[in-house]
């Protein structure tokens, strides 16, 4: 039976602690599904993985339209007000209008293959490769939303669970299986992810289904919800999300359009390699993220800033000793991948550096969003976005990996140092809020 005992300090804290524990051990999967790719498959295959993983991340982010962070606001608000209806009919109609969105994708994914092999990335089997991952834009997109919709009620652990862990370990069990009955096909690598991607699906759909169904033993208030009014805000957020997915993923088309497959894979490991530093960041604002909004809700403005002041207190204590050791042992790291992963050892520091920034500023993002600055956010996302794609265009074309990799880092720093120079000015010292 779902009780409101989860907002009691203890659990709350007990939840943090699992959710955090599911987000390291999914890194630890992640990365052993990337270190069997790389050395089994080599640079070349690492690199046509990436890019078709990149065109169906750009798909999924298509379908969610934002309504990942629409739920988890409208959620985490009416939550806490005991306002059962208005949480049930947020994720119904979410998963309704994002599954339609998807199916559109999929089938504009089908249309356009032979245009990403042949026109853009001159990568033979490429068509084929983005078509059988496909199916995963619905599958991603339920467990996206889902997940949200599962941090809005407070069940850390299961968001946790089906968005950080389940995903990857599954996948890397699958394409495990595969190495070690001696399969070595290049396609196991599409058909492992695939098969992560569904499970965490169905077992998404369960979780939600559970809780809808223990909320009708609730008593509940009587406020109504028409989705219709969050399309404005779904919008900001999609906005937001896809500048993000672009800001972030650019540099890999753009190295598959000059450089090829081989630097694409090079360039890929470093980068997600450097990316587990981010963990602690992404850990820590899956759990406050629901808290600004529950605040915002209760116009608790102090509570709300001492929960951001010790969000940075502690990802700054907690980040330095890793950084260190990534930098220090940067080409044993890479080593591990193979001989000519070594050759992005410039690019995995530039990349932790970056990621230092995204880490010590706190989780700007969440709370500019979740306090009612999501329009400055978006204003400036797409302004951020818009110039690293042109940066990193001249970059690739005239540096190669080394190139992309500065205008990530310099991306990185000046968009975090910008949020958090806001979130200082406008919420501690002007003390302004937005309340919708």
């Amino acid at each position: 039976m779902f009780s409101l005992s989860h907002f009691k300090k203890s659990e709350a804290i007990k939840s943090g602690i699992i959710a955090f524990l599911f987000k390291c051990l999914g890194l630890v999967a992640a990365f052993g599904f990337n270190y069997i790719i790389a050395k089994h498959y080599g640079a070349a295959i690492t690199g046509n993985y990436f890019l078709a993983s990149n065109v169906i991340i750009v798909g999924y982010t298509i379908s969610t339209y934002g309504y990942q962070n629409t739920v988890l606001k409208v959620v985490s608000a009416n939550f806490i007000l005991k306002n059962f209806r208005v949480v049930a009919k947020a994720i119904n109609s979410s998963l309704i209008t994002s599954f339609i969105l998807s199916i559109i994708v999929i089938v504009l994914l089908f249309a356009l293959g032979n245009v990403f092999e042949n026109y853009l990335f001159h990568t033979p089997g490429l068509a084929l490769r983005i078509k059988i991952l496909a199916a995963s834009v619905t599958f991603t997109t339920v467990a996206l939303i889902g997940s949200e919709y599962l941090r809005g009620i407070d069940r850390l652990k299961r968001s946790f669970f089906v968005r950080d862990f389940a995903t990857p370990i599954i996948s890397f069990v699958t394409l495990f299986a595969f190495i070690a009955f001696h399969s070595f096909n290049e396609l196991n690598i599409y058909y492992a992810t695939l098969v992560g991607c569904g499970v965490v699906c169905i077992l998404t759909l369960f979780f939600i289904y559970q809780s809808l169904a223990d909320f009708k033993k609730l008593p509940t208030n009587n406020a109504d919800f028409k989705f219709s009014e969050t399309n404005g805000m779904s919008w900001n957020f999609f906005v937001i999300s896809m500048m993000g997915t672009v800001a972030r993923w650019n540099d890999l088309f753009f190295i598959g359009i000059f450089c090829g497959a081989a630097d694409v894979g090079i360039y890929g490991i470093a980068k997600r390699s450097a990316y587990l530093i981010s963990f602690f960041a992404y850990a820590v604002n899956n759990v406050v993220a629901p808290k600004f909004a529950q605040y915002k809700a209760n116009h608790e403005m102090d509570k709300l800033k001492r929960l951001y002041k010790k969000s940075i207190i502690f990802l700054s204590i907690i980040v330095v000793p890793p950084l260190i050791v990534l930098i220090v042992f940067n080409k044993s790291i890479l080593h591990l991948f193979g001989n000519e992963f070594v050759n992005g050892s410039t690019v995995f520091i530039l990349m932790i550096l970056g990621q230092l920034f995204n880490v010590v500023t706190g989780p700007c993002n969440s709370l500019l969003s979740m306090v009612g600055y999501d329009k400055l956010l978006r204003n400036a996302t797409l302004i951020f976005t818009i110039s690293a794609v042109v940066g990193t265009f001249f970059a690739v074309k005239y540096y190669g990996i080394v190139g992309a990799a500065v205008v990530n880092f310099l991306f990185m720093t000046i968009s975090n140092l910008y949020n958090f120079a806001v979130i200082v000015r406008n919420i501690y010292i002007k003390n302004e809020y937005k309340y919708e």
